[in-house]
């Protein structure tokens, strides 16, 4: 099945890398790379969004206060992607699924999206036991 993410990051080139590193996950469709997070916001409160990669420090917004301000009944699995290590702790209290340290490879994308699917199934698990809600 086809994940859809988007990638939030005010630095072109790490946007860009990021966008290169995805588009060669088969089952992952990359809908959009924003550099704005207001932007990235408003696609997000009207579009499903399954993984969201995301920057900490950006002008405007920090990572942090976008998914803060996103009300979603399904939140997208956020992944931060950021050059700063001290928003970790405050990163995992808010249920990231990973916190990659910039500069970002394609080994730490892969664990990271490894680590989003088995958040995905897990999910899907609880839904299926539950019954629809």
């Amino acid at each position: 099945m086809t994940r859809t993410c988007i990638i939030v990051d005010d630095e072109p080139l790490a946007r860009n890398l990021l966008s290169e590193y995805v588009r060669k996950v088969p089952e992952l469709e990359l809908l959009k790379a924003f550099g704005n997070p207001l932007e990235a916001l408003n696609f997000l409160r009207e579009n499903k969004v399954d993984i969201l990669f995301l920057d900490i420090q950006m002008p405007g917004l920090s990572g942090m206060d976008v998914v803060k301000r996103l009300q979603s009944d399904v939140m997208p699995l956020v992944i931060f992607a950021t050059a700063h290590d001290e928003f970790a702790l405050q990163a995992f209290d808010i249920n990231a699924v990973d916190y990659l340290l910039k500069p970002i490879d394609a080994a730490g994308v892969e664990r990271a999206l490894d680590r989003a699917r088995e958040r995905i199934l897990t999910r899907g698990a609880s839904v299926d036991a539950k019954g629809p809600v």
